[in-house]
């Protein structure tokens, strides 16, 4: 299964890199990020946060 991961990550990268589109490009990019990071869940058996570390910025809300 983690193959199925692996190719399927892949063939999001390279529809991305051979689009002009934009935002395309951001939502395959975003596809192969995520199909990869399934893979590593599935891999690791674990839960999704498995490994994160904690977040330490907190976000104002305020406009940069």
């Amino acid at each position: 299964m983690a193959d199925d991961h692996t190719a399927a990550a892949e063939e999001y990268r390279i529809a991305a890199s051979r689009t002009t589109s934009v935002p395309e490009q951001r939502y395959l990019t975003l596809r192969a990020a995520r199909t990869a990071r399934r893979q590593s869940i599935s891999r690791d058996g674990g839960s999704p946060s498995a490994g994160a570390k904690p977040c330490t910025t907190a976000w104002s809300g305020a406009p940069m």
